[in-house]
């Protein structure tokens, strides 16, 4: 050693450094702004029944001759039901007279049943 130790003061300048921080200016606070109802209509189906089938005899249409047409147009007819022309076609305006008819009297509805030959008085012979 040449020198003997010795202490030395230097001085290091301090740093500064621009930190961003989020700072609460006001306490948080509660604010109730009104929101009217609002109402509207839901649409919901409930079962209220079981379902079933029933059997029907139908006239088929190897039996659906012009001239048992015609008597069911004419039977129509007479009911007070208009099956259109008695031309012996089973067409729209006569399925439009039977279902009336079916439904007027408390029948099954919809195709041309015995129960409804036998209503209107027509017999199949």
């Amino acid at each position: 050693m040449t020198k003997p130790a010795s202490v030395r003061a230097v001085e290091i300048p301090a740093e500064y450094q621009t930190i961003k921080v989020t700072k609460m200016v006001s306490p948080p606070q509660e604010k109730r702004v009104p929101i009217p109802e609002e109402y509207g209509t839901v649409t919901k189906r409930v079962k209220v029944a079981d379902s079933c089938l029933d059997w029907r005899l139908v006239l088929c249409e190897t039996n659906m001759t012009p001239e048992v047409i015609k008597k069911v147009q004419q039977a129509l007819s007479n009911a007070g039901f208009n099956p259109g022309p008695i031309d012996g076609i089973y067409e729209s305006d006569t399925r439009s007279a039977v279902v009336a008819y079916q439904k007027a009297k408390g029948l099954a509805q919809g195709e041309l049943t015995y129960e409804t030959l036998e209503s209107l008085g027509v017999s199949l012979k």
